[in-house]
């Protein structure tokens, strides 16, 4: 703001008021005027050097606050740019851990997913050895009852065969034995079977 305001001066074109111009074109014939002008000369100068000097000192603090404002810019930009790619570096690595932790899991999962699987297949041919073990052990344990039990079993119904028919001829017998008219006797009935 200070550099714009010095810098209007600069703006202004033609006859400027100007109180040393007017200071050199006084010609006083006195020794009082010639002392007035010299001190008027000295005040004027004593003013424009202390305008001037404040002037550059103001410059200059500007120009100081405007250099420290932009290196404490670039230097909060810089450690803004530092931490970012730091946590862009930590991020990566944690995503490379993140991704080898996820491989490793992996790796062991399929890993014992196929114990897994090796134990089941075991599992299931020792199953089937039992299972066969035991049918062979059954047909050899029952066999020879069932061939028993068969042979039994074909005579037991031999003998009800036999049984039924044994029972069919009493009846039969009694039947004929009955006494009944004639009449209801078969027509080649003798009396004698």
């Amino acid at each position: 703001m200070i550099h714009k305001a010095v810098n209007l001066q600069t703006r202004v074109t033609g006859d400027e008021p100007s109180v040393t111009k007017s200071l050199k074109s006084l010609q006083p014939k006195t020794i009082r005027g010639k002392a007035f002008k010299k001190s008027a000369q000295f005040a004027n100068f004593m003013a424009h050097d202390a305008v001037q000097t404040a002037a550059d000192l103001s410059l200059a603090a500007e120009t100081a606050t405007l250099k420290t404002g932009q290196a404490v810019q670039r230097n909060v930009k810089y450690k803004l740019k530092q931490k970012y790619r730091q946590e862009a570096a930590d991020d990566y690595h944690r995503g490379t851990i993140a991704t080898l932790g996820i491989a490793a899991d992996a790796v062991k999962g399929t890993r014992s997913h196929f114990k897994q699987k090796k134990a089941f297949r075991l599992e299931k041919a020792r199953y089937k050895v039992k299972k066969a073990e035991y049918k062979l052990f059954m047909d050899e344990q029952y066999k020879l009852k069932s061939k028993s039990i068969k042979t039994t079993s074909k005579s037991l119904k031999k003998d009800r065969k036999l049984q039924r028919k044994i029972k069919q001829k009493q009846w039969q017998i009694a039947d004929i034995s009955r006494p009944a008219p004639l009449l209801l006797k078969p027509a080649g009935y003798t009396g004698k079977n």
